[in-house]
């Protein structure tokens, strides 16, 4: 069974923060809800789960407004919880959900974009 992760950057170390189980193909569903769309919400989502990037602290709270337009789909709930809590938490850098480890992530580019 595969596994999306969430990642947390503190004092410029990447560390797991949660996994969560893979069952429904978390990164097709996103794809098919997201395709076509042009909305900011759906660029946030597909940039987040389709291209292997990371989230500055400062851009969190637009990603989970993303999470929340698509909470039907997958993992996105989940997601956004383990991002609830890390916000409330504090002191991070950025954040990351992938497959793949996120050292090499760059940075996601959300300028211009509201929701």
């Amino acid at each position: 069974m595969e596994y999306f992760t969430v990642y947390v950057l503190r004092q410029g170390e990447w560390q797991e923060y949660t996994s969560f189980k893979d069952r429904r193909g978390y990164a097709t569903l996103v794809e098919e809800a997201t395709k076509g769309r042009l909305d900011a919400a759906a660029k946030v989502l597909h940039t987040l789960i389709l291209e292997n990037v990371s989230v500055q602290a400062a851009d969190l709270p637009l990603v989970m407004r993303a999470l929340r337009a698509f909470d039907e789909v997958g993992l996105s709930n989940d997601i956004h919880a383990a991002f609830d809590e890390i916000d409330c938490e504090g002191d991070f850098e950025a954040v990351a959900v992938s497959k793949a480890r996120p050292e090499a992530f760059a940075a996601a580019d959300f300028s211009g974009l509201s929701i």
